[in-house]
């Protein structure tokens, strides 16, 4: 295939981005092969680019503005780089198309990614669009890194290029980091994000929320599967502990309702007269963060998390947590500082979003759960007891000052290895 022709090929490729996998299987196989091949040596050979030294620092390549997981995830790593004095850049991948970075040197929009260590904290099924649309420069003389959440083994053997141009992997969580490791061409490593108390001064009359009674607190995102975070699970749990009127309530908040409308409608469905109630309304961060201040007490009987971000949140608040005793909120809530719940690890039936049939994840026992959860009522001080153990393993472990040291840590090895 001529040089023209290959630039021809992937100019439609890229135009019908959305059905490129179509097309390739549809291709003639010679002819896919080439331009996979082309597209490699092209894309992510430094050797086609003039040898440059970086000055130290991070690129951080994320969905900035995005209200979820895979983009907290970026605001966090900047947290971290900013504690330990790193220079660091941040580039909407959101906006790859339109050439737009934000440096936070200069507080403006700035074309150049200018550090010697890209940070992709984007997940492994993104990799492949990101790292084609940012196209070879963006790797030339850097060493990249992809910070990738992934919460169900296995890995599935179609993102096994995800790998290419990485010179590390990078996780929240070991949990996340074992799965990844199993099959992963390069160094893995945990990196932990910051996690901050944030406080808030709003009232549950401002937030529509029941006063004089005690609430417990659930979050799901519909863009994150409601199978995995299983709000289900919460509404059936509070539904054994406790009959309706007997002054406890359930607040189920779901982010990005229109994700699932149908799913939403079947919790609003189970919720019904069990003294639970579901917000599906869009939530500022400011509101989220009154709703976390506003509740007793945290649930998430999850499936499976990679890090478990609104349970860490909920501790370093100081609230007690109940969550399943497994996958990535094990980093840091155990029976000395929450209560964990039991599980009986399941096999998908069928895939759910990328994960594939034939995973593995949790079954919380929900009785359990809701033993614990009536406990949390009833015990109040064992239940502060366990708060406090809590919100003292966040500061010390998990804070930005010890995010920080952490990324430090990792960058310096990265670094050390030729």
């Amino acid at each position: 295939m001529t040089r023209r022709a290959a630039q021809l090929l992937r100019a439609a490729i890229r135009t019908l981005r959305p059905i490129k996998p179509l097309l390739l299987a549809a291709a003639p196989r010679p002819l896919a092969r080439r331009y996979q091949a082309w597209a490699r040596s092209v894309e992510f050979d430094p050797r086609r680019f003039p040898k440059r030294d970086h000055p130290r620092g991070v690129n951080i390549v994320g969905y900035l503005r995005s209200e979820s997981g895979v983009g907290e995830s970026a605001r966090s790593m900047a947290k971290s780089a900013r504690a330990a004095g790193m220079p660091f850049s941040l580039f909407n991948a959101a906006g790859i198309d339109h050439a737009r970075q934000e440096d936070s040197s200069a507080g403006q929009p700035d074309l150049h990614h200018p550090y010697d260590v890209n940070l992709f904290c984007v997940n492994a099924y993104e990799m492949a669009s990101v790292r084609e649309r940012l196209g070879g420069a963006f790797f030339a003389w850097r060493r990249s890194v992809g910070y990738w959440y992934w919460e169900v083994p296995p890995f599935p053997p179609a993102y096994r290029d995800r790998f290419e141009g990485l010179a590390e992997i990078w996780t929240a969580s070991a949990f996340v980091a074992d799965i990844l490791r199993a099959v992963s061409p390069v160094p893995v490593a945990t990196v932990a994000p910051p996690v901050e108390p944030r406080f808030s001064s709003r009232r549950r009359s401002e937030l529509g929320l029941p006063e004089g009674e005690f609430l417990f607190l659930a979050m799901a995102d519909a863009g994150s599967f409601f199978e995995r975070k299983n709000p289900e699970g919460a509404i059936e749990a509070f539904a054994r502990a406790f009959p309706p009127g007997k002054g406890v309530r359930l607040i189920v908040k779901i982010n990005n309702p229109a994700r699932d409308a149908s799913g939403v409608a079947k919790l609003r469905a189970l919720a019904q007269g069990k003294g639970i109630e579901v917000l599906d309304r869009v939530f500022s961060r400011e509101e989220i963060d009154g709703l976390l201040n506003a509740c007793d007490a945290f649930v998430s009987l999850h499936r499976a998390e990679g890090f478990g971000l609104p349970c860490a949140e909920a501790m370093a608040l100081g609230k007690p947590v109940v969550a399943t005793d497994y996958s990535g909120t094990r980093e840091f809530l155990d029976s000395a500082t929450g209560f964990p719940v039991p599980y009986r690890l399941a096999e998908l039936s069928r895939a759910v979003g990328p994960y594939a049939a034939g995973g593995s994840w949790a079954e919380p026992d929900l009785d359990a759960a809701a033993a614990l959860l009536r406990r949390v009522v009833e015990d109040r001080t064992e239940a502060l007891r366990r708060a406090q153990a809590g919100a003292r393993r966040m500061r010390e472990g998990f804070g930005v000052g010890p995010a920080g040291q952490r990324l430090a840590r990792q960058l310096d090895s990265l670094r050390s290895r030729a």
